[in-house]
């Protein structure tokens, strides 16, 4: 087997990205980071760890990491046990800090599996994730009062606060200090959606991770006081048919597998489930 690290997200997406266009939707996060990396500033670029494995001419594994996030993986077919240790062993020499591993729920099972046998660490699972796809969208009825905007600077005080509690409630992440950098990312790229009811932010989702032919709506949030009339398929079913207006073929998303209200939203408004995915955090060594 031939393991290629790669120094720039240009020479991997060189390599990578016609397996993963194969399935531009499923392997969105892969596709759309390493995109975002390769027009990043070289001064703005985090430490990212990219690299591919092959055997002869088959391409077996993709692995994608900007610390302290978890690897992400890509496989082209069924997940190959060997291909995953060569890229852990060399995650480990390297001196790499891999906190989890997140993939196809198969895939990442097996190189939690791998990564426990090379380094004694166990390991648990952090999220589990349907992915879902949609091409047409099917409008909510009735709509709710209100109408999409984009976010402007203005929004950055209720955004910000928004942000961390999307983090906290969906992704189990807790770092308020970042969520103003968040905030000011996503406002001032255009990216940041709002519902407006009577003047009042009422719900908001972001258009993320561009692919060539995508795009992945996220930060999916509505405050609990909000909750229940309609503001959130309203406000991403107009988003998704912003972008498809602006030339997208489809839009992709993820939703938390144990959230049956959220994944409801979605499939009535035209997203298609199209695979699942699994993260799995590493703990310490065990005794």
């Amino acid at each position: 087997m031939i393991l290629q690290v790669y120094l720039t997200a240009s020479e991997f997406l060189e390599k990578a990205q016609n397996y993963l266009l194969q399935d531009e939707a499923i392997n969105n996060l892969m596709l759309g980071l390493a995109v975002y990396l390769k027009h990043q500033p070289e001064t703005d670029k985090p430490p990212s760890y990219m690299a591919t494995v092959e055997q002869g001419s088959q391409f077996l594994l993709a692995a994608l990491m900007t610390p302290p996030r978890s690897v992400i993986l890509f496989s082209p077919g069924e997940p190959d046990r060997e291909a995953c240790e060569v890229v852990a062993r060399d995650l480990q020499s390297g001196g790499w800090q891999v906190v989890g591993v997140n993939a196809v729920s198969p895939l990442s099972a097996v190189f939690a599996e791998t990564w426990q046998e090379l380094t004694g660490c166990s390991y648990r699972p952090w999220l589990q994730m349907h992915t879902y796809k949609l091409e047409r969208v099917v409008w909510p009825e009735p709509m709710p009062p209100g109408r999409l905007r984009q976010a402007v600077p203005e929004d950055i005080p209720w955004a910000e606060d928004w942000l961390f509690r999307f983090h906290k409630e969906a992704l189990k992440l807790e770092d308020r200090q970042a969520m103003h950098r968040t905030a000011e990312d996503v406002i001032s790229s255009h990216s940041l959606h709002v519902w407006e009811d009577d003047g009042h932010p009422v719900s908001m989702a972001s258009g993320r991770r561009p692919s060539p032919h995508g795009i992945v709506i996220a930060m999916v949030y509505t405050p609990p006081e909000f909750r229940g009339r309609g503001y959130a398929s309203a406000c991403v079913a107009s988003l998704c048919q912003y972008y498809l207006d602006s030339g997208k073929s489809f839009c992709s998303l993820f939703a938390d597998l144990e959230n049956p209200t959220s994944n409801h939203i979605y499939q009535r408004i035209g997203f298609q489930w199209i695979g699942n995915f699994t993260e799995y955090r590493f703990l310490p060594e065990m005794a």
